[in-house]
């Protein structure tokens, strides 16, 4: 079960009720969305006393300064290292999403997000989406003035949601942005040793020729994910839509 608000995050008292009730009536193992900082130890004792399995957190970046700037969020890499460590403390699984194509980004702000999760302790997942610019938001604002996007970028002339809302490769974008893609990817997979994706990392020549490493990514992707559909499959979860989904290697999805 997947409790699938943006943000789960409520006052102790009802968070209380809600284990003990949750545990006594349901007693499903669930998984929920929140946001860095929002959850204390306390809270994640309950949480994983009641079912919890799985948080899907939102990182956007691992640069701060892209984090506050471009996003206006206020958590910084601490507040989701703490997070991270709570979780995995208690035997809880954790899911990063990750957001590429800002055009603000810096490749200082790309670099940060690889070493960032270079050093969050495995296993952990990764799921990547593209940045989707609505409309009268201050990223569409600031966007606009800087002349980086027109009116016709902006979602609802754009429908970018419609087949890029998670990332995949099959959408234009610079040589350099699939390098970074390419390594964010390989940074959730166990069998693909860190010390790789560290020279990989400070690689000249990958970084302007990115195939190989596409190439990499794409088949790191369809053997976990593989494994996950045959998982599903034994526990009677596997459906259709999950097949396609783990199963067309085109599509980037990461986990």
């Amino acid at each position: 079960m997947k409790f699938d608000g943006d943000v789960f995050a409520f006052p102790k008292p009802w968070l209380r009720e809600f284990a003990q009730a949750y545990r006594e009536r349901i007693g499903l193992p669930f998984e929920i969305l929140t946001y860095p900082g929002e959850l204390d130890e306390t809270d994640f004792l309950l949480l994983r006393q009641a079912g919890l399995q799985k948080i899907q957190v939102g990182v956007q970046s691992g640069s701060d300064v892209e984090v506050s700037g471009t996003y206006d969020r206020r958590s910084t890499g601490k507040d989701v290292w703490n997070t991270v460590t709570m979780a995995q403390r208690h035997g809880i699984e954790v899911v990063f999403d990750l957001i590429f194509d800002n055009p603000l980004a810096t490749s200082e702000d790309k670099r940060a997000m690889i070493e960032w999760l270079l050093a969050v302790p495995r296993p952990f997942r990764i799921y990547l989406y593209s940045l989707t610019v609505f409309p009268k938001t201050k990223l569409a604002a600031d966007l606009l003035a800087r002349g980086l996007i027109t009116p016709a970028d902006i979602e609802g002339r754009a429908t970018k949601s419609f087949h890029q809302f998670r990332l995949s490769f099959d959408y234009p974008r610079s040589v350099e942005d699939i390098y970074w893609i390419s390594l964010a990817i390989l940074t959730s997979k166990r069998f693909i040793p860190k010390s790789w994706i560290r020279t990989w990392l400070n690689s000249k020549r990958l970084r302007r020729h990115p195939w190989p490493l596409r190439i990499l990514a794409q088949t790191a992707d369809l053997l976990k994910n593989g494994w996950i559909a045959l998982t599903m499959l034994r526990h009677g979860e596997l459906t259709l839509f999950k097949l396609r989904q783990y199963g067309f290697l085109g599509k980037t999805i990461s986990q």
